[in-house]
C-alpha cells in the first residue's frame, strides 16, 4: 500500500527562479515510521535526474504536500554506491 505525496521544488540559477512539482509514492510503513525521509528519498532522486544537483542551481526549497519543508534533510542526502566488486 502506497502514500502519494506532492513535493514541490522552487530552485534559482542565474537569470531566475523556477519551481517544478511532481506526485510521488512512498510506501505507507516507511511514511509512519519517518514522514519526512521517505518524502526527501524521492525528492532527492527527482533533483538528480532533472540535473538540479549541479553547481548551476541553488536548491532555495524543497516541500511535500504543501507545507512540509524537508529542503535541509533533501540537501543532506548522500546516495553511497553499492561496493559490489569481487576484490
Amino acid at each position: 500500500m502506497n502514500v502519494h505525496l506532492f513535493i514541490s521544488i522552487f530552485s534559482y540559477r542565474s537569470g531566475g527562479s523556477f519551481s517544478q512539482k511532481g506526485s510521488f509514492s512512498v510506501r505507507v510503513s516507511d511514511f509512519k515510521k519517518n514522514p519526512d525521509k521517505s518524502a526527501a528519498l524521492p525528492a532527492y532522486a527527482w533533483l538528480k535526474k532533472e540535473r538540479y544537483l549541479t553547481n548551476e542551481y541553488e536548491i532555495q526549497k524543497v516541500v511535500y504536500d504543501g507545507e512540509n519543508d524537508i529542503t535541509e534533510l533533501v540537501k543532506k542526502i548522500r546516495i553511497v554506491p553499492k561496493d559490489d566488486l569481487p576484490f
